[in-house]
């Protein structure tokens, strides 16, 4: 049901038709990107007017090329674009990537016939193509760029296990991509497909499903979704434990007309969408910071084992926020245990409270340590199944041991930082994000991931029920 489009993203030789060294142009940039990102593989430059680009001799056509490239770009004008693919198919190239716009997003019959002929090409030929309308790929496991995206200027970020599929270029390489990776979480592979003419978002999603590299899936989708299709990748993705992200077009008439003129999509009956979705456990979300948001915490592989959480902090306010907007994401906030409470009680006497949210007061900045001490023996309280310690202004050290706690227990661990290390600048919610951990920076955006999370472990759990 899907190709295997492991050529695609790490292809061994790439050629760019519309290559040029003029970094105003698109095809200068997307020539800068691939050299600069560190592609190692052969590059094959094409444009009759240019003798070469960026120290890579030119070539006329691809017939020219001393080999048959896995990869072909196209940069061109539209109507260029059918006789560069019959060209590719001449070569026997197995994958195009069609930047060039001016197809079905136009909302023409022109646009219409143009995208239905290198649909017919590309089929005749044997050729995969993306696009076209579209900014390309980013490969962070094998160092392949073929895009113009600013995003990845610089030295190149480290490789993660997050991958992410959108439709439009600016959502996913700038909104969910940069943004992530902003806040510490590490990319495996970026895909801005466009209008989806042949390869579609699912496709892409597939490979990065069976990817090694890759934990989570992110999805940004406008088009209207096979169905069938979905299913399979649903299923395969829990039996793999690859959690499934979306932001699905198409809420409102509003957000289908603007899809519709950016990809030319057709968005497809929303109600119909979300059923399906929750059938299939994938999780549906608002805006495209609640992906990776919500990613920061899925890929650490561990999901709660119920809804049944604990919070503490020195801060009451930071818990009264939080168990509202729990309680309104369907988090329980569970009594704890006999033994629980009397140990609670004993750390700090006629001072704080053992309830759940746990107000430690301010005695706890006076007991060097009980704070530590408070989140250890909640943890190990049989009613509780994932823990919040929230921060406001704390030690490093402090920060560091809780970071530990985080590694080392079973139970999922999350860290409400809204504050900043008080004698470590150095030491950021960043840095943490970074070496593993979840932390988020406000009540709402740590209530939404945690409902996820709860909820992706319980149709996990289903779905292995229903395959024993």
């Amino acid at each position: 049901m899907f190709p295997d489009l492991s050529r695609f993203f790490s292809p061994r030789s790439v050629a760019l038709i519309g290559a040029t060294d003029d970094v105003s142009k698109f095809g200068g940039r997307c020539m800068r990107q691939m050299i600069d990102f560190g592609f190692a593989g052969d590059i094959y430059p094409i444009n009759p007017k240019r003798d070469a680009v960026f120290g890579h001799a030119c070539h006329v056509a691809i017939a020219d090329l001393p080999q048959t490239p896995d990869h072909v770009g196209i940069v061109l004008p539209a109507t260029a674009v059918p006789k560069a693919l019959e060209q590719c198919a001449e070569r026997v190239v197995p994958f195009a990537t069609i930047f060039s716009s001016g197809f079905n997003e136009m909302g023409t019959d022109e646009g219409r016939a143009l995208q239905q002929r290198i649909v017919e090409i590309a089929r005749a030929g044997n050729i995969r193509i993306s696009g076209p309308n579209c900014n390309g790929l980013i490969n962070f496991v094998d160092a392949f760029a073929l895009t113009s995206t600013a995003t990845i200027k610089g030295l190149r970020r480290p490789a993660g296990d997050i991958g992410i599929v959108s439709q439009s270029g600016g959502a996913g390489q700038v909104s969910v991509m940069w943004r992530a990776q902003e806040a510490g979480l590490g990319i495996s592979y970026e895909i801005s497909c466009g209008n989806a003419a042949d390869i579609d978002l699912l496709d892409y999603a597939a490979f990065m499903v069976e990817s090694p590299t890759t934990k989570v899936v992110l999805m940004i989708a406008e088009h209207r979704l096979d169905s069938d299709k979905l299913r399979a990748l649903a299923h395969r993705a829990y039996r793999l434990d690859k959690p499934l992200l979306m932001v699905k077009a198409g809420r409102t008439a509003a957000g289908s007309r603007a899809a519709a003129i950016h990809t030319g999509a057709v968005t497809g009956d929303d109600v119909a969408c979300d059923i399906l979705l929750d059938e299939l456990g994938i999780h549906r979300v608002d805006d495209y910071k609640d992906l990776y948001e919500a990613a920061m915490l899925l890929h650490r592989g561990r999901y709660p084992a119920s809804r049944r959480a604990a919070a503490t902090s020195i801060s009451g306010g930071q818990l009264v926020l939080l168990a509202d907007l729990g309680a309104a994401a369907d988090i329980e906030w569970p009594e704890y245990s006999v033994d629980t409470q009397a140990r609670l009680e004993q750390l700090l006497p006629g001072f704080g409270t053992a309830s759940n949210p746990t107000d430690l007061t301010t005695s706890a900045i006076g007991q060097p340590g009980s704070a530590i001490t408070a989140v250890e023996t909640i943890l190990n309280d049989p009613n509780v199944d994932l823990m919040i310690p929230v921060l406001t202004v704390a030690s490093a050290a402090e920060i560091r041991t809780l970071a530990s706690l985080s590694a080392s227990h079973a139970k999922p661990f999350v860290l409400l930082w809204i504050g900043w290390a008080g004698d470590d600048p150095a030491l950021t919610p960043e840095s943490l994000v970074a070496a593993g951990h979840a932390v988020y920076r406000d009540a709402s955006s740590c209530v939404k991931a945690i409902h996820i999370a709860m909820r992706h472990g319980r149709f996990r759990a289903a779905f292995l029920d229903s395959q024993s």
